[in-house]
């Protein structure tokens, strides 16, 4: 399935498909004329698993999951308290800009700003 990203025809590959498929999956692609396309998977992609002479495959994002189990009877630091304000200020803009350095779309330089 298809959407528009930063005026790019973006698609995402199923995880779940074969290695034949991916290499139908990439030609249906070309025929769309898609600029990107995402594919998850739970292995790194071998060099016979897909069409690598003609088209970058790059890893530019890893998931993964956290788990922690909740402390009870947690005393909270007396400095930390609620985010009130209807817009953020300069520190928050900094915190988001900070935490967005190893984002995909950072990460990708096909992109670009």
């Amino acid at each position: 399935m298809g959407f528009s990203v930063f005026n790019m025809k973006v698609y995402s590959i199923p995880s779940n498909i074969s290695a034949d498929e991916l290499k139908s999956a990439v030609n249906i692609l070309e025929q769309h004329e898609a600029t990107l396309a995402y594919y998850s998977c739970s292995h790194p992609l071998k060099k016979h698993e897909v069409i690598f002479d003609k088209y970058e495959f790059k890893l530019v994002d890893k998931k993964i999951t956290y788990k922690k189990l909740p402390i009870r009877d947690i005393h909270l630091n007396a400095s930390v308290s609620p985010y009130n304000a209807d817009y953020p200020d300069e520190k928050l803009f900094e915190l988001a800009i900070q935490s967005g350095i190893y984002s995909r779309f950072n990460i990708d330089k096909k992109l670009g700003n």
